[in-house]
């Protein structure tokens, strides 16, 4: 009899699951996005002159992949959204 590990009270989650998009991009994927090298993104972020913030988690800088991508959309932020 073979026993499931996805199944049952002591089911497995896997971090790579393909069903979840990850809500957050890495230092380096963020600084491909905004077509900037890893050194000067880096940079700028610690000098605070990026349009989108990071946070750390574990030691590495991410970002929000909605703020992210709402600012290389080019869209407003609403008066809601600031609050």
């Amino acid at each position: 009899m073979v026993v499931s590990t996805t199944e049952g009270p002591r089911a497995r989650t896997s971090s790579k699951r393909p069903d979840v998009e990850p809500q957050v991009y890495s230092l380096a994927v963020t600084a491909a996005k905004f077509g900037v090298g890893y050194t000067t993104f880096r940079e700028r972020m610690l000098r605070d002159e990026l349009p989108v913030r990071a946070f750390r988690i574990g030691g590495r800088w991410l970002f929000r992949k909605t703020e992210v991508d709402r600012v290389l959309l080019g869209v407003k932020e609403s008066a809601e959204d600031a609050a």
